[in-house]
């Protein structure tokens, strides 16, 4: 251990002073390390150095003492490279994931695969047994556009809401038609939406007619329709996609309120889809159901009312040749991900489970067994 001896002339100062100055503890002043790499040379608070054989914690006798809780991990008690005994863990395969009590469920972030904890609390990850799900479409993983302005920017993420333009059917003046860019939004604002297509993004745009008869004609989405849309946030400015802050020095002839504006959010635009929320499913479809060769079409509206979201079909063309019951009323389910009723072929109950696309829902139509009845598709009719 070693002391320190302070001076009288400046202990006075503090507390007064004997002939015999108090002695105070140095802090391990020439450190604790003891020249053994196989021991862990600890400082205690007191001054005073400790050195123990390495990895204490890990001391074991048998495997049983390493078990570290993880079904994925190998946990083994063997000599280490200083021949004592310690605990090792190691990864078994490198798709294992743990699951249960302590883990939690399940979750691969695809929608397309079916996830199992199994019994011994691993997770098994299996393809969907329905081809139409697009993995790239992740309806569970959507925020809300409203919460875009909070962050994300830089990151791959999904935004749910409908798109629209801010200007609605307005425009400057006595125009009677102007253009207007094509938003994302779910109550409040929302965002911009641009391709992403390099240093010069081109905006989404709208064309809006504001003599009668009024209309907004929205490309590539339909104004008024709900989306998932997803790629990575970025910052605008009033003036310029992603520029720098603008000048303002007294030769740029820009105004110093310039900098003062804010940057807006615009959502670079990877993929969209459909969304398969509830409130945004409501509207026309024209459908059709396909089984051994043979198709049905027919129109269906998707409304809500006192018993919920509801779907009606409309007259059907080829109904009794693929045995699909006409004039079916059905409710929807509201799992996130899929569109999904009851739909009856004569007698025999099926249950369709569809997937959304960039301008419709597909997927199969299945007996309660899972036997494969058809397809169906919902083509979205723009508003």
């Amino acid at each position: 251990m070693h002391r320190l001896l302070i001076p009288c002339a400046v202990l006075a100062s503090w507390f007064g002073c004997s002939d015999t100055p108090p002695i105070v503890e140095e802090f391990c002043v020439n450190g604790c390390f003891d020249g053994d790499d196989c021991t862990d040379d600890i400082c205690q608070g007191d001054g005073s150095c400790l050195n123990v054989p390495r990895n204490p914690f890990g001391a074991c006798t048998i495997d049983a003492h390493c078990d570290d809780g993880n079904p994925c991990s190998v946990d083994t008690c063997a000599l280490d490279d200083c021949g004592l005994m310690r605990c090792s863990s190691d990864f078994g395969a490198d798709n294992c994931v743990p699951c249960g009590s302590n883990f939690g469920p399940c979750d691969d972030f695809n929608p397309c695969t079916v996830e199992t904890c199994r019994a011994d609390d691993t997770c098994q990850f299996d393809p969907s047994i329905d081809p139409s799900c697009d993995p790239s479409c992740n309806q569970s993983a959507a925020l809300s556009a409203d919460v875009a302005a909070s962050g994300y920017f830089g990151y791959l993420n999904w935004y749910v809401g409908v798109a629209t333009t801010p200007n609605g059917t307005n425009c400057d003046g006595t125009a009677c038609s102007c253009e207007g860019e094509l938003r994302l939004k779910d109550s409040s604002e929302g965002f911009e939406l641009r391709e992403a297509a390099g240093a010069n993004d081109p905006r989404w745009g709208c064309d809006i007619v504001a003599c009668e008869p009024r209309a907004t004609s929205c490309r590539p989405l339909d104004s008024g329709v709900g989306y998932v849309v997803w790629g990575t946030m970025s910052y605008l400015n009033q003036f310029d996609a992603r520029s720098p802050t603008p000048d303002t020095s007294p030769d740029s002839g820009a105004s110093a309120d310039v900098a003062s504006f804010l940057p807006i959010d615009a959502l670079l635009v990877e993929g969209y889809c459909l969304s398969t929320r509830l409130d945004h499913v409501v509207g026309d479809y024209a459908a059709s159901f396909e089984s051994n060769g043979k198709k049905a079409t027919f129109d269906l509206r998707i409304a809500r009312d006192e018993s919920g979201v509801m779907a009606h079909m409309g007259t059907c063309t080829g109904c009794a040749a693929t045995g699909l019951t006409e004039g079916q009323t059905v409710a929807l389910g509201a799992d996130t991900g899929t569109v999904s009723f009851p739909l009856a072929l004569g007698i025999t109950p099926g249950f369709a489970r569809l997937y959304a696309r960039t301008d419709r829902f597909v997927g199969d139509l299945r007996k309660e067994d899972k036997g494969f009845l058809g397809m169906i598709e919902l083509e979205r009719i723009a508003p």
